[in-house]
This record gives structure tokens, sequence and C-alpha cells, in this order.
């Protein structure tokens, strides 16, 4: 209940125009199958979650879609991927995020990037030496994917990390 109680504070904070927010209220009633399926994955994901923060990134997923920034199948390949994703391995993706890449000589915890890399996030070179072009020689030891970018952009708009949502 208190990750629930959680997701609709988030989501009530992402302040959803009325327009889309009617028209998707409009889509629920007119379709209770559409309207099962999503409520019944809010709440079996909310129910899972020991860590508050997915909670707040399924708010911002969802927020997502109702304002159709994402489309249903987006919004599913989302949650997917926030189910997989352990809460100890979000500092990592988002400060790979943020570079870009790793490179030889940077501070990075290989196993959190092999789990990422797992789940599709991230491209874990491991021991491969990885170089993107003749004149910029350098060697790569993990990127973000598209995926991974899409996932944060998404996910982690306006998400400020702290102790408590571990």
């Amino acid at each position: 209940l208190k990750n629930i109680i959680i997701f609709l504070k988030k989501v009530k904070e992402n302040r959803i125009d009325e327009e889309h927010l009617q028209k998707h209220l409009k889509s629920f009633e007119n379709n209770p199958h559409k309207r099962e399926k999503e409520l019944e994955i809010v709440v079996s994901c909310c129910d899972q979650y020991t860590d508050r923060i997915k909670s707040k990134l399924l708010a911002n997923i969802y927020t997502c879609f109702i304002t159709g920034k994402i489309d249903w199948e987006n919004f599913r390949a989302c949650v997917e991927i926030l189910e997989d994703i352990k809460v100890t391995d979000i500092p990592t993706l988002c400060e790979i995020y943020e570079k870009g890449e790793y490179v030889k000589g940077d501070n990075y915890y290989p196993l959190s990037l092999k789990r990422l890399n797992g789940v599709g996030v991230v491209q874990y070179f491991d021991e491969m030496v990885v170089v993107r072009s003749k004149e910029n020689k350098r060697d790569i030891k993990a990127a973000i994917s598209p995926s991974g970018n899409a996932f944060v952009e998404i996910a982690m708009n306006d998400i400020v990390i702290t102790d408590e949502d571990f």
C-alpha cells in the first residue's frame, strides 16, 4: 500500500494537463480491458517493489504513457526494464547516462555494469578493447545503450535519489 501511495503522489507531482488526463479517463471508461490491464500492471508492480524509488520511476513512466510521450509497447518495455534493474544499480545507470561511457581509468563497478548490460540499458565491453574512431582512440569499457538513454529520459525525469528511496 505504501508504494501505491508513493506512486500516486509522484503522478500528482508530475502535473498531467487536464486534456491528457480527460482523454485517458475517457479511454478507461470506453475500454474496461485496457483499464484492468493498466491497473493490474501498476498495482502488481508497486506491490512487489521493496524500495520507494521504483514506485517513483513507475509513476514517471506512467505519466509519459498518459501524456502520449510513449505508447503502450514502450510503456510495457520500460516497466520490464524497471522490474529487472537492481535499485543498487540505478546510480551507476544515471552516471553512465551523464557521461555517455566509461573508459579505461574511470572508476566504475564492473558487477553493476554486467547486470545493467543484461537488462539491455548499458553495453559493457568487459575486457574487450573498443575504439570508436581512429582519431579519438580511447579504451571504452562501457557505454549507455539507446534503450538505456530512452529509459533514463522517461523514468528518471525530475527524480532526486535520496537514502530514503532505498
